[in-house]
């Protein structure tokens, strides 16, 4: 037969364990306010990803937190409300799919980042034009800002026929440039 503890022995272990409880809930309420305050500076631009990840892990957390986030293409639809509805829609669409491909291929944000901007002047240039309506210099400045998005995406994806497939979206940019956006990723891909 085992012993039956004392009410002293009960009393000890109840007392233990709520010291433990105790502490846990310290370590939590530290872990929180560690948490909150790397999440205020990581918001004001002087934290990274990666320092909120190892924060979040020191709490117990384990949680990886990747920058899967900072590898999004994001674009606000509003810079492009001087553009035609199709060629809107297309820099919506295009930007949807590279997104995916940003994730897959795990672009580091720097990339990201500039590729975006290529995008956006991309948008700046193809503003006010007209399908059919684009001669001279704006062609020009249209087709080199298309190559500039290509050449972005060529130094982060795989030189492939699914890459060049990417720009399937970016169709109604054909007719402001008069050739196909599929035989301009090539030769970008090709000079890449």
């Amino acid at each position: 037969m085992t012993p039956q503890p004392t009410n002293a022995d009960v009393e000890r272990m109840r007392i233990e364990l709520l010291m433990q409880v105790v502490r846990s809930q310290e370590s939590i309420v530290r872990s929180h306010e560690l948490l909150l305050q790397t999440l205020a500076s990581s918001q004001s631009g002087s934290q990274s990803p990666d320092k909120i990840a190892e924060v979040l892990n020191i709490i117990g957390g384990n949680v990886v937190l990747s920058q899967a986030r900072n590898s999004v293409v994001s674009i606000n639809t509003q810079q492009f409300s001087n553009l035609s509805g199709d060629l809107s829609q297309a820099l919506q669409a295009f930007t949807g799919e590279v997104n995916k491909q940003m994730q897959i291929y795990k672009v580091p944000p720097e990339e990201v980042s500039q590729l975006r901007q290529s995008i956006v002047e991309l948008g700046k240039e193809a503003e006010g034009v007209e399908s059919g309506k684009v001669k001279g210099v704006k062609k020009a400045g249209i087709k080199a800002k298309l190559m500039a998005v290509g050449e972005r995406l060529c130094k982060n994806l795989p030189k492939t026929v699914e890459t060049i497939a990417l720009f399937t979206p970016l169709a109604p940019f054909a007719h402001l440039i008069g050739e196909t956006i599929g035989d301009l990723m090539k030769e970008v891909q090709e000079e890449c």
